[in-house]
């Protein structure tokens, strides 16, 4: 995974968010372009957590730098078990998005150097998982009421996305800055 290719793939995530957020610009009082957004959004966010994982994994490779055995399941999202006739096999593993994340940011830092860490005090973090939390809501919803989206979540989405995606190009930056990623 060059440089480029972490440009190119975190242009299309956003690109699509970017297209949610015009939609919601054009009907700010529809529901429809505020979950629609907020879908959006969350997928990039999804995707760039993803991206700097795979880039932890490339550059830990190219440096000849061991990741331990739960590095390496983290990174790929998987997990392994017997299946019933004893042969091992790996399965998909759930991580929760805030705690990924920061395992993400924090493996990052020790790969490529530099600042990386989440401070999970700062108000951008908060409204972060203020994202996640409505897109669970807006996803799995047990009213009808909790498929609207505040105003406030909105702006909460446009804060996270946009905190994410900024500590992400400083991610790009340091890992550009190495040259390890090929």
């Amino acid at each position: 995974m060059t440089e480029y290719d972490l440009l190119k793939s975190l242009t299309g995530l956003l690109d699509d968010a970017k297209e949610a957020e015009q939609a919601l610009i054009k009907r700010y009082d529809s529901q429809f372009a505020r979950r629609t957004y907020v879908r959006a959004g969350f997928a990039a966010v999804e995707g760039l957590v993803w991206l700097v994982k795979q880039a932890c994994h490339v550059g830990a490779t190219n440096m000849r730098m061991e990741l331990s055995r739960a590095d390496i399941a983290l990174l790929l999202d998987e997990t392994h078990e017997l299946d019933s006739s004893g042969s091992a096999r790996s399965k998909p593993k759930f991580l929760r998005l805030p705690e990924n994340t920061r395992y993400a940011f924090k493996l990052a830092e020790s790969v490529f150097g530099g600042p990386l860490r989440i401070d999970v005090q700062r108000p951008e973090w908060k409204a972060y998982c203020t994202v996640i939390r409505v897109r669970n809501r807006i996803t799995h919803p047990r009213s009808p009421e909790e498929l609207n989206v505040l105003d406030a979540e909105i702006d909460s989405t446009v804060e996270g996305l946009s905190w994410l995606t900024l500590h992400t190009l400083v991610f790009i930056d340091q890992a550009s800055a190495k040259n390890i990623c090929g």
